[in-house]
């Protein structure tokens, strides 16, 4: 990019035009130049798109702050537009991840807006008027016992139906957070982007999120904690078990029967310890308990539980559901991840100082549908009706058992689904990023601008500059 093309006279407050959005009331607008960017950007963190580096780029920052007037919020918008002459046309809006809707200040929303910019996009973000850290404690109260529900309605929808910059083409990418504001991008405001990339998405959000501190309930119940080594054994002895039935032997898998007790008595050494140790009873049924998910007292299942091979432990992403502390005697202690005890406590209990530690499965159970009554139409993305989203002519990818079963329901009321919206399963991979199996790369933006429908979605496995 030519940084001369742009002048700051024309990157300024007074170039724009104050936008005019129903229902809301602007409190500002802000505009600087930013020249000479040149951000190296990771796949691990720009999902559905391959690691590229940044070199010289130059942008309008614009950034719109805006309220519901009797809300009390105040929601920002962030805009990158390139230069005049190297601007593509093209949008690319980005999402958040955990309880975080988005942000110029967020490390995913960040690295993303940074690639799309450097590829020609208009890149945009919004946080939705939240906290950018991840932690919810901040917001979600509106008073003690009461969750602040106009700011869980922005992130879960409402910030959403904000864009309105005209362009050629227009695209949303996601995943996690990220990806169930793509799924509610093509349910109720179908018609604002041209294609959709949305993976791993958190369709239920209020039943996936409890559900990850299913396993550490399981650990609180047995009054015990597994090593985290036994549950890596566990996981490594499972891969060993399906690895191949695709008829290659690559380390990844899709489906897998492996039964974790017929590995009770087993020995392995600890990369951790350097010793040797043997799996045991407790890990098994912690295993077996994440990978099938939480149940009711009397056996059904609540939600579906973490796939056959991800992260137990946390010793990769350090986000494992089952994750455990030990100290070096042994005695180990349990991690809760904080994503699913933060929403226990704020938005279910509605006390930040709720005992989790305490609950037992019937309460468990009870929360978890306490917060569907609660909270289900405001964040939730399980509707399978994307009639108008296929009406408005667009497009969309979603790259495992929620996903499967949200796509079956879309299936049964649209037997040709698959003429605008695709699912593309990637092994290997754990949550988002990491792991054995690369990263899928999205091909929306083809679909969308050339016609050219794929049947298969690229993986990358390779370097900052894309080399596989």
């Amino acid at each position: 990019m030519n940084t001369s093309s742009i002048s700051s006279s024309l990157c300024s407050a007074a170039t724009f035009s104050t936008p005019v959005v129903f229902g809301t009331q602007i409190l500002y607008l802000a505009a600087n130049l930013v020249t000479n960017f040149s951000p190296s950007v990771s796949d691990q963190i720009w999902f559905n798109h391959a690691s590229t580096v940044v070199s010289g780029a130059s942008f309008c920052n614009v950034t719109v702050t805006y309220t519901h007037p009797g809300q009390n919020d105040n929601i920002h918008v962030t805009s990158w537009f390139p230069t005049p002459g190297a601007w593509n046309e093209r949008i690319q809006a980005t999402g958040g991840g955990g309880l975080v809707a988005g942000g110029e200040n967020f490390v995913i929303s960040r690295n993303a807006m940074a690639g799309a910019v450097g590829a020609d996009y208009a890149a945009i973000t919004t946080d939705a008027g939240l906290e950018e850290t991840g932690d919810a404690s901040s917001w979600a109260l509106a008073s003690s016992g009461s969750v602040n529900l106009y700011a869980l309605q922005n992130m879960g929808s409402v910030s959403l139906n904000f864009y309105s910059t005209p362009a050629k083409y227009s695209h949303f990418s996601g995943s996690s957070q990220g990806g169930r504001q793509g799924l509610m991008l093509a349910q109720r405001y179908p018609s604002l982007y041209d294609g959709i990339a949305s993976s791993a998405p958190a369709l239920k959000l209020n039943s996936l999120v409890a559900t990850l501190y299913w396993p550490q309930l399981v650990m609180a119940v047995a009054g015990a904690h597994p090593h985290p080594c036994e549950l890596d054994a566990l996981t490594a002895a499972a891969i060993l078990q399906c690895d191949g039935k695709e008829g290659v032997v690559d380390g990844l898998i899709s489906a897998c029967d492996y039964n974790p007790f017929n590995s009770v008595g087993s020995t392995f050494i600890c990369a951790t310890t350097s010793t040797t140790m043997q799996i045991s009873q407790l890990a098994a049924t912690i295993a077996n308990a994440t990978w099938a998910g939480p149940v009711t007292v009397s056996g059904d299942l609540i939600w579906y539980g973490a796939n056959i091979g991800a992260d137990l432990s946390g010793t990769v992403t350090y986000q494992g559901p089952a994750q455990p502390s030990c100290t070096t005697n042994g005695t180990c202690t349990g991690v809760p991840n904080s994503l699913g005890s933060q929403w226990l406590k704020l938005f279910i209990a509605k006390n930040p100082n709720f005992d989790l530690g305490n609950i037992t499965p019937q309460q468990f159970g009870d929360m978890i549908h306490q917060g569907e009554q609660q909270f289900g139409s405001l964040i939730d993305t399980f509707d399978p009706d994307l009639s108008a989203f296929k009406a408005a002519g667009v497009d969309k990818i979603i790259p495992t058992k929620n996903t499967e079963d949200y796509y079956n329901r879309v299936m049964a009321l649209d037997p040709h689904v698959h003429e605008f919206y695709r699912i593309f399963e990637a092994p290997g991979i754990q949550h988002c990023s990491y792991g054995n199996g690369g990263q899928p790369t999205s091909t929306t933006a083809r679909w969308v601008q050339e016609g050219m429908v794929d049947h298969s979605c690229e993986v990358r496995k390779g370097d900052l500059e894309g080399n596989k």
